[in-house]
Protein backbone atom coordinates (compact mmCIF):
# COMPACT_ATOMS: atom_id res chain seq x y z
CA UNK A 1 0.00 0.00 0.00
CA UNK A 2 1.11 2.96 -1.48
CA UNK A 3 2.22 6.13 1.72
CA UNK A 4 -0.97 7.94 0.01
CA UNK A 5 -3.36 5.07 0.14
CA UNK A 6 -2.36 4.61 3.80
CA UNK A 7 -3.44 8.48 4.27
CA UNK A 8 -6.90 7.67 2.64
CA UNK A 9 -7.52 4.72 4.61
CA UNK A 10 -7.12 6.23 7.88
CA UNK A 11 -8.80 9.70 6.26
CA UNK A 12 -11.90 6.76 6.12
CA UNK A 13 -11.27 5.51 9.91
CA UNK A 14 -11.66 9.20 11.10
CA UNK A 15 -7.70 8.81 12.45
CA UNK A 16 -6.69 11.59 9.96
CA UNK A 17 -8.63 15.37 9.58
CA UNK A 18 -10.20 15.87 6.34
CA UNK A 19 -7.77 19.01 5.21
CA UNK A 20 -4.89 16.87 6.90
CA UNK A 21 -4.78 14.04 4.55
CA UNK A 22 -5.80 17.05 1.66
CA UNK A 23 -2.73 18.74 2.53
CA UNK A 24 -0.47 15.46 2.83
CA UNK A 25 -1.67 14.71 -0.69
CA UNK A 26 -0.73 17.72 -1.90
CA UNK A 27 2.89 17.83 -0.34
CA UNK A 28 3.39 14.24 -1.38
CA UNK A 29 2.50 15.42 -5.13
CA UNK A 30 5.01 18.48 -4.97
CA UNK A 31 8.95 17.90 -5.62
CA UNK A 32 10.14 17.18 -2.29
CA UNK A 33 13.00 16.48 -1.26
CA UNK A 34 14.13 13.77 -0.06
CA UNK A 35 14.69 13.65 3.39
CA UNK A 36 10.83 15.49 3.19
CA UNK A 37 9.37 13.08 1.45
CA UNK A 38 11.24 10.51 3.94
CA UNK A 39 9.19 12.47 7.45
CA UNK A 40 6.40 11.84 5.97
CA UNK A 41 6.42 8.17 4.76
CA UNK A 42 7.83 7.36 8.21
CA UNK A 43 5.28 9.56 10.02
CA UNK A 44 2.58 7.51 8.51
CA UNK A 45 4.05 4.29 8.83
CA UNK A 46 4.22 4.47 12.22
CA UNK A 47 1.10 5.47 12.72
CA UNK A 48 1.81 9.08 14.00
CA UNK A 49 -1.73 10.35 13.04
CA UNK A 50 -1.72 13.03 15.64
CA UNK A 51 1.45 14.17 14.83
CA UNK A 52 0.68 14.64 10.93
CA UNK A 53 -2.53 16.21 11.78
CA UNK A 54 -0.93 19.24 13.86
CA UNK A 55 1.29 19.49 11.14
CA UNK A 56 -0.71 19.30 8.17
CA UNK A 57 -4.59 20.49 9.34
CA UNK A 58 -4.09 24.07 7.99
CA UNK A 59 -1.38 26.29 6.27
CA UNK A 60 -0.08 28.61 8.81
CA UNK A 61 -1.18 31.99 8.97
CA UNK A 62 -0.35 35.62 9.58
CA UNK A 63 -1.93 36.52 13.14
CA UNK A 64 -1.84 39.99 14.97
CA UNK A 65 2.25 39.23 16.19
CA UNK A 66 3.58 38.25 12.51
CA UNK A 67 3.67 34.08 11.13
CA UNK A 68 4.46 32.69 13.85
CA UNK A 69 4.91 28.50 14.00
CA UNK A 70 6.66 25.75 15.70
CA UNK A 71 9.92 24.52 13.12
CA UNK A 72 10.29 21.01 15.34
CA UNK A 73 7.54 18.52 15.63
CA UNK A 74 6.42 17.21 18.69
CA UNK A 75 7.12 13.73 16.94
CA UNK A 76 10.30 13.78 15.05
CA UNK A 77 11.24 12.21 12.09
CA UNK A 78 15.22 10.53 11.63
CA UNK A 79 15.41 12.88 8.40
CA UNK A 80 14.39 15.73 9.47
CA UNK A 81 17.08 15.49 12.72
CA UNK A 82 19.27 14.19 10.29
CA UNK A 83 23.39 15.38 11.21
CA UNK A 84 21.93 18.06 14.10
CA UNK A 85 23.78 21.17 14.26
CA UNK A 86 26.49 21.91 16.76
CA UNK A 87 23.42 23.12 19.18
CA UNK A 88 21.40 20.24 18.94
CA UNK A 89 19.08 21.54 16.47
CA UNK A 90 17.72 19.55 13.76
CA UNK A 91 19.35 19.29 10.48
CA UNK A 92 15.82 20.26 8.69
CA UNK A 93 13.06 22.19 10.07
CA UNK A 94 9.78 20.32 10.24
CA UNK A 95 8.09 19.13 7.07
CA UNK A 96 4.08 20.27 7.55
CA UNK A 97 1.45 23.29 5.88
CA UNK A 98 0.73 24.32 9.81
CA UNK A 99 4.65 24.47 10.36
CA UNK A 100 7.02 26.98 9.83
CA UNK A 101 9.68 25.78 7.75
CA UNK A 102 11.25 26.61 4.12
CA UNK A 103 8.10 25.52 2.16
CA UNK A 104 6.25 27.94 4.28
CA UNK A 105 8.26 30.55 4.72
CA UNK A 106 8.65 30.97 0.63
CA UNK A 107 4.87 30.83 -0.15
CA UNK A 108 4.50 33.59 2.56
CA UNK A 109 7.31 35.48 0.78
CA UNK A 110 5.96 35.17 -2.25
CA UNK A 111 2.63 36.81 -0.85
CA UNK A 112 4.23 39.87 0.73
CA UNK A 113 6.28 40.46 -2.24
CA UNK A 114 3.16 40.63 -4.36
CA UNK A 115 1.15 42.37 -1.94
CA UNK A 116 4.41 44.95 -1.97
CA UNK A 117 4.73 45.24 -5.62
CA UNK A 118 1.02 45.66 -6.28
CA UNK A 119 0.55 48.41 -3.51
CA UNK A 120 3.51 50.08 -5.44
CA UNK A 121 2.26 50.10 -8.99
CA UNK A 122 -1.15 51.09 -7.63
CA UNK A 123 0.20 53.75 -5.95
CA UNK A 124 2.27 55.27 -9.10
CA UNK A 125 5.50 54.17 -7.51
CA UNK A 126 6.76 51.19 -9.79
CA UNK A 127 10.03 50.41 -7.92
CA UNK A 128 11.43 47.33 -6.98
CA UNK A 129 10.27 46.37 -3.85
CA UNK A 130 12.68 46.62 -1.19
CA UNK A 131 12.15 44.09 2.33
CA UNK A 132 14.84 44.90 5.22
CA UNK A 133 15.47 41.00 7.21
CA UNK A 134 17.17 40.81 10.60
CA UNK A 135 17.67 37.46 12.44
CA UNK A 136 17.74 36.18 16.00
CA UNK A 137 19.29 33.20 17.60
CA UNK A 138 16.70 30.51 17.42
CA UNK A 139 16.91 27.89 15.12
CA UNK A 140 16.55 27.94 11.58
CA UNK A 141 16.45 32.07 11.96
CA UNK A 142 19.60 32.67 10.15
CA UNK A 143 18.83 30.25 7.13
CA UNK A 144 15.05 31.52 6.71
CA UNK A 145 16.91 34.95 6.67
CA UNK A 146 19.19 33.79 3.57
CA UNK A 147 16.22 31.73 2.42
CA UNK A 148 13.86 34.76 2.25
CA UNK A 149 15.98 37.52 0.73
CA UNK A 150 16.98 34.84 -2.15
CA UNK A 151 13.52 34.09 -2.98
CA UNK A 152 12.81 38.18 -2.50
CA UNK A 153 15.55 38.92 -4.98
CA UNK A 154 14.45 36.11 -7.18
CA UNK A 155 11.15 37.65 -7.81
CA UNK A 156 12.41 40.70 -8.87
CA UNK A 157 13.28 42.86 -5.64
CA UNK A 158 15.87 44.30 -3.67
CA UNK A 159 16.55 42.49 -0.12
CA UNK A 160 19.29 43.68 3.09
CA UNK A 161 19.89 41.20 5.48
CA UNK A 162 22.34 41.66 8.88
CA UNK A 163 25.15 40.13 9.13
CA UNK A 164 24.29 38.88 12.93
CA UNK A 165 21.58 38.58 15.17
CA UNK A 166 19.85 41.64 15.86
CA UNK A 167 16.72 43.58 17.61
CA UNK A 168 13.60 44.12 16.23
CA UNK A 169 14.10 47.92 16.66
CA UNK A 170 16.96 48.06 14.83
CA UNK A 171 14.84 46.35 11.95
CA UNK A 172 12.49 49.10 12.26
CA UNK A 173 14.59 51.48 12.39
CA UNK A 174 16.56 50.11 9.15
CA UNK A 175 13.35 50.00 7.20
CA UNK A 176 12.55 53.14 7.48
CA UNK A 177 16.66 54.60 6.58
CA UNK A 178 16.59 52.17 3.58
CA UNK A 179 13.08 53.25 2.55
CA UNK A 180 11.86 49.92 2.68
CA UNK A 181 7.73 48.44 2.15
CA UNK A 182 8.70 45.70 4.51
CA UNK A 183 10.65 43.96 7.11
CA UNK A 184 11.16 40.86 8.42
CA UNK A 185 12.08 39.60 12.00
CA UNK A 186 13.52 36.24 11.91
CA UNK A 187 10.39 33.99 12.60
CA UNK A 188 8.01 36.93 13.53
CA UNK A 189 7.26 39.11 10.10
CA UNK A 190 5.97 42.02 10.54
CA UNK A 191 4.72 44.90 8.08
CA UNK A 192 5.93 48.74 8.30
CA UNK A 193 2.97 51.07 9.32
CA UNK A 194 1.65 53.11 6.70
CA UNK A 195 2.60 50.60 3.98
CA UNK A 196 6.26 52.19 4.62
CA UNK A 197 8.63 55.31 3.88
CA UNK A 198 7.60 57.18 0.71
Amino acid sequence: MSVLDQIQAAAGEKRILPGAAENLASFLGADLPAWAQASIEELVSRGEWAELNDRFYRYLEFGTGGMRGRTIGAVAAAAETGAPGPFGSPEHAAIGSNMLNDFTLVRAVIGLFRYVDKYLKRSGRPAKPRLVIAYDVRFFSSHFTELAASTWMRLGGEAFIFPEPRPTPQLSFSVRWLRARAGIQGVFWRRSAGGAAP
